[in-house]
């Protein structure tokens, strides 16, 4: 069984191999969506296949780490699900290819919404300074990834999560902005300095956030635009991305030292349940094949109900539901809900076969075509590079997590997208 599942998950990423060396990167919502699958999806479980068993002792991980059953159902998953992906890839491949590559060299920002975005990239600074415990930002590294060290207090961590959080979050899109824009610069010095000084910000908001996986993603997205600038692939700049982040994500664990999932601290560890979906898939799954065993949610559709009535309080609704990830947790470390203190991140396909069941398999991938499908037909430039990093994030994290990218990208169409459809109603009319 192992060789036969070794086999085909590398015949899959030979398929993606090819698709990128015949292509080049292609840089659109379907291409994109291809791409992380296989690097959270597929990868992951190739890895782990070959290593052998982790070093993991939760309960959740005991269910499945030898279930041949869990792991021929994943394997038909991945073959499935990648299959779809790479034909909807290749059949939309020429949907706004040529025209995002040129138009990316004249992408017409305004001047105020420049503005704003510089001044917003002060944000982080301004907002650590005025915390309730500022030393948490400037003198320490992850500090609320390591209560066991810092006394940080309810007010610290609900500012953190809450404001902060946000502030972050708008200078992860200043960043973005202002990055498209000093890439159009003819001026090398220009070029040279605002870049270094966005570098800069970056650092900071990875420093900031405790949060590798955004971190991370943020770099991804900045060499994604550098992709675009390029009639080649630039595959220097590829490999300098891809080597900060797997450094950030090395540093952060060997100061950090985060445990999770009972006890796990290894490298493989961490890299396969921070950069894999591959353990809440699985775990989903066998509560399908064993509900008698463990059950992830109570009832169906129970956290999708937490999803779109989460502004809700909860002193007016005392049975609101919670966010998928606490439900998952609580399975997975076979704890109380109102014990979860901590979650690992879940991919909305997990959350959507929890809430479905079977029909989740399917229901889950055509509401995220639907959802490519709307982002393919955005026509404004930076809207559309915007949404193509809410289809990536949506895809590894639940629902609950991708309302501030949701509402942001809603600002951003508001602001940019009618200007640019009215552009393309003149050209059509003249």
């Amino acid at each position: 069984m192992k060789i036969i599942e070794i086999s085909i998950l590398i015949f899959i990423l030979i398929q993606l191999l090819y698709s990128i060396l015949k292509k080049g990167i292609t840089i659109n919502v379907y291409w994109v969506a291809y791409y992380v699958f296989c690097a959270f999806f597929v990868f992951p479980e190739l890895i782990i296949a070959i290593y052998g068993e982790l070093n993991i002792t939760s309960h959740g991980y005991q269910y499945i780490r030898n279930d041949m059953a869990v792991d021929f159902i994943y394997l038909l998953f991945v073959i499935v699900f990648s299959d779809i992906l790479r034909r909807l890839a290749l059949r939309k491949d020429n949907i706004f290819r040529e025209e995002m590559f040129n138009s990316i060299n004249s992408i017409d920002i305004p001047r105020p919404i420049i503005f704003l975005c510089l001044v917003i990239t002060f944000f982080p600074t301004f907002f650590a300074i005025f915390a309730p415990i500022p030393s948490l930002y400037f003198e320490s590294f992850a500090a609320f990834n390591r209560t066991d060290i810092y006394n940080i207090t309810t007010e610290a961590f609900e500012y953190h999560n809450g404001a902060m959080l946000i502030i972050l979050s708008l200078s992860m899109v200043a960043v973005v902005a202002l990055w498209f824009v000093l890439s159009d610069s003819k001026s090398l010095k220009n070029r040279l300095i605002g870049k270094s000084y966005l570098l800069f910000i970056t650092v900071q908001i990875l420093l900031f956030s405790s949060k590798r996986t955004l971190g991370g993603l943020l770099i991804i997205v900045l060499v994604m635009i550098d992709i675009l600038k390029k009639d080649k692939t630039p595959w220097f700049s590829i490999m300098v991305g891809v080597s900060f982040v797997i450094g950030y994500f090395v540093l952060y664990q060997s100061i950090v030292k985060k445990t999770v999932g009972g006890g796990a601290s290894g490298f493989m560890e961490m890299y396969v349940i921070y950069f894999s979906r591959v353990l809440d898939m699985k775990l989903v799954i066998y509560s399908l094949l064993h509900p008698d065993t463990i059950q992830i949610l109570d009832y169906p559709l129970q956290s999708f109900i937490y999803d779109f009535l989460f502004y809700i309080p909860r002193n007016v609704w005392p049975d609101k539901p919670y966010p998928y990830g606490d439900y998952y947790m609580a399975a997975w470390n076979q704890q109380l809900l109102e014990n979860v203190r901590s979650r690992n991140t879940v991919s909305w396909f997990s959350e959507a076969v929890a809430n479905m069941s079977w029909v989740g398999f399917p229901m889950g991938l055509w509401m995220y075509k639907k959802m490519l499908d709307l982002f393919s037909n955005f026509k404004n430039v930076f809207v559309r590079f915007f949404s193509i990093y809410v289809a990536l994030y949506f895809m590894i994290t639940h629902v609950a997590s991708n309302w501030t990218n949701f509402i942001l990208l809603f600002i951003l169409y508001f602001l940019l997208e009618n200007k640019s459809r009215s552009k393309c109603r003149i050209r059509s009319v003249t």
